[in-house]
């Protein structure tokens, strides 16, 4: 296996164009598409140094992925040359667009493929970041049983992914709720009928740009205030985040990726969803919900109920809550939940060694 590197600002077209090909060949996730990658290489700062990665067997490109390398100091006096795999490191960039399903678009991952992420800079790297895996990937799992010399992976977190398998939904005549657990089921039902009492439960779900752009600010509104009122901070509520996102709702909607929903009744909003769509599998990444002061009242469940019951219909075939460990996410699925995982692959120096320790003995506090 041959691999080389193509600096992103020189040559981005000619790497669009082996994406393209190489995304079409494979399988992948929305997070990994072109259509992600290339609207999030265009807004990350001119100055940070990112690359292409590009796997070739006998002349052949078979694999490719984005690399950011820059010196990270880490706790402000430990240097560390990080690389950092479809991410920048840096959270302000990476926050605009969290990234799951991560990994390399192409060729099954091997030792061979890591170790040469390892030695592709000519100064060499400390660590190498891969945030949001899919445990079950051969990216997770070479990382996991394999050995790197002079290099220990770390899992810096875990959480379950959970979804709902549709096609379970449509053969249930599209109806969500006999599938669940009765807990759940009651507590919907009830706030079905709270809200029943000032009219009709409506369920919108945008056709236009102008109209999804319309829920989006919605959305933006009740999540910001939502926030606000737990005195809690999102990194999704900046204006940067609601200038990048919309934005890419304008550029990404009419190809059918992005689903903005809404769910109301006469006196008002219930809540507001923000999802992706891709191959048959809908990505729920972020709401605003209007909560209330009945807490029988379950916006949150009501919204992702409609939304579920609305993809069987359109014929989708998984409704992915992406991960976190939220109660409603576990309540409302019915698959065989994944797990996604954040690590790094760090050099077994001592301030690494001393870095470990003790973020392992602190893990183990938190838990007991």
């Amino acid at each position: 296996m041959d691999y080389y590197l193509l600096p992103v600002s020189e040559n981005y077209e000619a790497i669009g164009e082996l994406w393209k090909r190489l995304q079409f060949e494979n399988d992948h996730s929305y997070f990994i598409s072109w259509e992600v990658i290339s609207y999030w290489l265009r807004h990350v700062d001119k100055n940070v140094p990112l690359f292409c990665v590009v796997f070739e067997d006998h002349g052949k490109p078979e694999a490719c992925a984005i690399l950011t390398y820059r010196t990270n100091w880490k706790h402000r006096f430990i240097p560390s040359r990080t690389i950092s795999l479809n991410s920048s490191g840096l959270a302000k960039y990476d926050r605009l667009f969290w990234i799951e399903y991560n990994g390399i678009l192409g060729q099954n991952c091997t030792k061979e493929t890591i170790e040469a992420l390892l030695n592709i800079f000519p100064h060499g790297c400390d660590e190498v970041l891969f945030p949001g895996m899919d445990f079950s990937s051969d990216l997770t799992q070479t990382l996991k049983t394999q050995q790197f010399t002079g290099f220990a992976f770390t899992e810096d977190n875990v959480q379950t992914a959970y979804y709902v398998d549709l096609a379970k939904v449509r053969e249930n005549n599209n109806d969500l709720l006999p599938l669940i657990k009765s807990n759940t089921r009651s507590q919907i039902r009830r706030s079905y009928r709270i809200y029943r009492e000032q009219g009709s439960v409506i369920f919108e779900c945008a056709d236009t740009t102008k109209y999804a752009l319309d829920i989006f600010s919605e959305l933006f509104d009740l999540h910001k205030m939502a926030f606000k009122q737990r005195n809690r901070v999102s990194h999704f509520s900046t204006s940067q985040a609601y200038d990048f996102h919309r934005k890419f709702i304008q550029e990404r909607f009419d190809f059918g990726e992005i689903q903005m929903i809404r769910v109301s009744t006469k006196k008002g909003t219930i809540g507001c969803l923000y999802n992706f769509v891709y191959q048959g599998r809908v990505y729920f990444f972020q709401n605003g919900m209007n909560y209330q002061k009945d807490n029988r009242l379950k916006p949150g469940l009501i919204c992702h109920v409609e939304a579920i019951q609305h993809n069987a219909i359109q014929g989708n075939d998984f409704y992915d809550f992406l991960a976190g460990n939220e109660r409603f996410k576990a309540s409302l699925s019915n698959g065989n939940n994944a797990s996604m995982i954040w690590g790094r692959l760090q050099r077994r120096s001592l301030p690494f060694v001393l870095e470990r320790w003790i973020y392992n003995k602190l893990n183990r506090y938190r838990k007991k």
